[in-house]
């Protein structure tokens, strides 16, 4: 099996048989992650940690890897989902978090999630909600941190 199936079925709504469509996902994230010109290493490393959660194989780690943003158009790559939909919110959500994994949200990185979310058919409301949601998880994650250690 190329990934955990249970994780990815009860949160992203996918089968085994949508490899590919996993495959540009991740590579989506890759693409807004580097939309500055670079991949911190904090960045990569929260993608890597992301996959890993995800149970992704390392064979779609390598092809992930591999991939050269660079040379890629995100027009060309995004996964085909349900416009707006629950999964085209989740890939704004996690290239959100995994953007802001080096203590910086880029203005190229925001602007490569607004496009990413024109894409989708993620419209600007869905959008600020979104980005609301991702500056609640990491200002929870900075009391829990503070609080208990965690």
């Amino acid at each position: 099996m190329i990934f955990d199936i249970h994780n990815l079925m009860r949160r992203y709504d996918i089968a085994p048989e949508d490899e590919p469509k996993v495959l540009d996902y991740l590579k989506a994230l890759k693409w807004i992650i580097g939309a500055d010109g670079e991949i911190a290493t904090a960045e990569w490393e929260a993608l890597v940690k992301w996959m890993q959660r995800m149970h992704v194989s390392e064979a779609l780690m390598k092809a992930v890897s591999d991939f050269d943003f660079r040379q890629a158009r995100l027009e060309d790559i995004v996964p085909e989902l349900k416009p707006g939909g629950f999964q085209a919110r989740r890939l704004i959500r996690d290239a959100m978090e995994i953007a802001r994994a080096d203590g910086y949200y880029a203005r190229e990185e925001h602007a490569a999630v607004q496009k990413a979310a024109s894409l989708l058919g993620v419209d600007q409301d869905m959008l600020r909600a979104v980005e609301s949601l991702v500056e609640m998880e990491a200002a929870v994650s900075k009391m829990r941190q503070a609080l208990l250690g965690e």
